[in-house]
């Protein structure tokens, strides 16, 4: 083609050498375009633009069932995915299920819920509905819910309202709530804590940056922790009053990946937890923001669930970017050898 424009140009009249010049300025013009993509496309497969940003990212994976956040229920789906694959729990309410009165719905709503989430990797109309049932159960029994029920509320308070929902359900079979107690409720020479997670007041620190240990938070509460559970629920106190407001406390934690913790019972002197899931809270103020889960697959691979969107993470890297932002912890117990 471009052999044929030269042709032309050297038998044309000076207004067709005027136009045949112009279509092969574009001719060339979008070859040389053309190469430049070629070779720009090779040289990225070789030499990859931002490297280290890559090797840091996180891919989204369709493997699990994200949780949307159409009702602003972000700290509710962290504590579902949370507790999603602990299996004992998911054995306990299947086998509720067939037992307890059709008219509660918690129990079938959230043994359906974790069959869905363990079988299906998108969310479907059946998820959403055991979800908005879920959230229906804590407005029913908790003021705070009921009063804003598409408001943002504290983790702690909702992991707590469940458990003691769930505990309420299973007053029937005692057989049952001495297994789901074990599982989660933390025996305490105190009645005025919640009996499923230790509140752990995190101190401001305006001065130095060091980081606090996460096992001398707990042993400052060892007084009246008497038996730990199976899984072990710590809420890490990043809320202060400042001038008439709630202000979040951005004091680092260490969070470690195992933790040997001592009780004041002759009985259980001691035990060994494992890490198994981070709730973090995104946001400069306690009471608004956004609530994620990190969460320890059964693959030995974690995962961070941000409502709809499951991506694989280095837990290397989420513990060090989590001392800071880590508002609610998750430990199960390791068995005795």
């Amino acid at each position: 083609e471009i052999y044929s424009v030269l042709m032309t140009i050297s038998t044309a009249t000076a207004p067709d050498i005027r136009r045949s010049r112009s279509i092969l300025f574009i001719i060339i013009t979008s070859l040389l375009s053309v190469v430049a993509v070629l070779l720009f496309i090779a040289i990225s497969a070789h030499f990859p633009l931002n490297q280290s940003r890559q090797s840091n990212s996180t891919p989204i994976i369709n493997e699990n069932c994200g949780l949307d956040n159409g009702i602003n229920c972000c700290y509710m789906n962290a504590i579902l995915q949370g507790i999603r694959d602990i299996e004992p729990f998911k054995t306990l309410i299947a086998e509720a299920d067939t037992v307890i009165d059709p008219h509660d719905p918690l129990i079938k709503s959230l043994n359906r819920l974790l069959s869905e989430l363990s079988s299906q990797n998108t969310m479907n109309d059946v998820v959403r509905e055991c979800r908005d049932e879920i959230l229906a159960a804590l407005q029913g029994s908790n003021n705070e819910f009921a009063n804003n029920p598409s408001g943002q509320h504290d983790i702690d308070e909702a992991y707590g309202t469940l458990m003691n929902i769930v505990e309420n359900s299973l007053q029937t079979h005692p057989e049952l709530l001495k297994q789901f107690q074990k599982l989660f409720a933390i025996e305490t020479g105190s009645v005025t804590d919640s009996k499923y997670l230790v509140r752990l007041p995190i101190p401001e620190q305006t001065d130095r940056p060091e980081s606090i240990d996460l096992v001398s938070l707990i042993k400052e509460c060892s007084p009246i922790l008497d038996r730990f559970p199976m899984v072990l629920a710590l809420s890490l106190g990043r809320s202060s009053y400042v001038n008439q407001k709630i202000v979040k406390v951005l004091t680092p934690i260490e969070i470690p990946m195992e933790m040997q913790v001592d009780s004041t019972c002759n009985n259980d002197t001691s035990s060994k937890y494992r890490l198994y899931a981070i709730m973090d809270h995104e946001g400069q103020r306690s009471n608004s923001g956004h609530f994620t889960a990190f969460v320890s697959g059964n693959d030995a691979n974690w995962r961070q669930f941000n409502d709809m969107q499951v991506s694989r993470v280095s837990i290397e890297e989420a513990l060090h970017r989590l001392k800071s932002s880590a508002y609610f912890l998750l430990y199960v117990k390791v068995p005795k050898s």
